[in-house]
C-alpha cells in the first residue's frame, strides 16, 4: 500500500514539472515573437523621421568668379612691381620756392587834349564768361537682384531640359525656400526635391547642374556612392 502510495506521488511531481517547465518555454517563445516583431515597426518609424533629415545633401558652392577689369589687373601688377623694387613707402614730393612777386609800375598821368580840360579815362571791365562746368555723366544703375518668382521659373525651366535630356530625373521637383543652414542649395535625393537659397550666388543653371546627380545617384542603385563628385565620369549612360 505504502509502495502504491509513494509511486502516485511521485508520478504526480513529475507531472507538475513537466507542466511548468512546458509553461515556462511557452512564456520564453511569447516574448521572443513580440520583440521580433516590435523590431522592423521601429527600424520603420526610425527610417520615416530621419527621411527628410538625414537624405538631403547641403550644396554650398562657390559663388562665380568676378572677372577682373584690365584696369585692376594693370594697377595689381603695378602695385606688385613697386613692392619688389621696395617702394612700399610713398615718397614726399619736393615742393619748388615760389617766385617772388614782381612789382607793377605806376599807371602814368593821362593827358589833357586841346579840346577838353580834363581827358576823361573809362575802364570797362572786359567780360569773361565762365566755363559752364561739365555735366556729369550719371553712372548706370546697379540692376536688381532678380525675385523668387524668376529664379523659380528660370529653375523649372531648367530641371524641365534636363529630365528631357536624363528620362531617370522624371517625377523631380524645385523650389524656392529655406535651405537649412543658408547654402546655396539642399536635395533631397530620396523624394526628388531640389531647394534654392533665395539669396544664392553662383547662377540658378549650375545649381541645378550640380543637384540632379544627387538624385541620379540615388536612383541608379538605391546607394550615395558619388557624394560630392559630379557628374559622374559615365553620365552620358543616363542620357535617354
Amino acid at each position: 500500500m505504502r509502495t502504491r502510495l509513494a509511486r502516485g506521488v511521485r508520478h504526480m511531481n513529475a507531472r507538475i514539472k513537466r507542466t511548468t517547465s512546458a509553461m515556462r518555454f511557452a512564456a520564453l517563445l511569447l516574448t521572443v515573437a513580440l520583440l521580433v516583431g516590435a523590431a522592423p515597426a521601429t527600424a520603420s518609424t526610425t527610417e520615416i523621421r530621419s527621411l527628410e533629415v538625414s537624405a538631403r545633401f547641403a550644396s554650398s558652392l562657390e559663388p562665380d568668379a568676378t572677372p577682373v577689369t584690365p584696369a585692376q589687373k594693370t594697377g595689381a601688377d603695378v602695385a606688385v612691381s613697386e613692392s619688389r623694387a621696395g617702394y612700399t613707402t610713398p615718397l614726399a614730393k619736393a615742393k619748388a620756392p615760389l617766385p617772388k612777386p614782381v612789382a607793377k609800375p605806376a599807371p602814368a598821368p593821362a593827358r589833357r587834349s586841346a579840346g577838353s580840360s580834363t581827358a576823361k579815362t573809362s575802364s570797362t571791365p572786359a567780360s569773361s564768361s565762365a566755363p559752364k562746368p561739365a555735366s556729369n555723366a550719371s553712372a548706370p544703375a546697379p540692376k536688381p537682384a532678380a525675385s523668387s518668382g524668376n529664379t523659380l521659373s528660370q529653375a523649372r525651366s531648367i530641371l524641365a531640359s534636363r529630365i528631357a535630356t536624363y528620362p531617370i530625373l522624371r517625377g523631380a521637383t524645385v523650389e524656392v525656400g529655406d535651405t537649412k543652414g543658408n547654402p546655396q542649395a539642399i536635395c533631397y535625393y530620396k523624394s526628388g526635391r531640389i531647394i534654392i537659397n533665395p539669396n544664392h550666388t553662383v547662377s540658378v543653371e549650375r545649381i541645378i547642374n550640380h543637384e540632379i546627380w544627387h538624385i541620379i545617384d540615388w536612383r541608379d542603385n538605391g546607394q550615395i556612392n558619388w557624394g560630392e563628385s559630379v557628374p559622374p565620369s559615365n553620365a552620358a549612360d543616363f542620357r535617354g
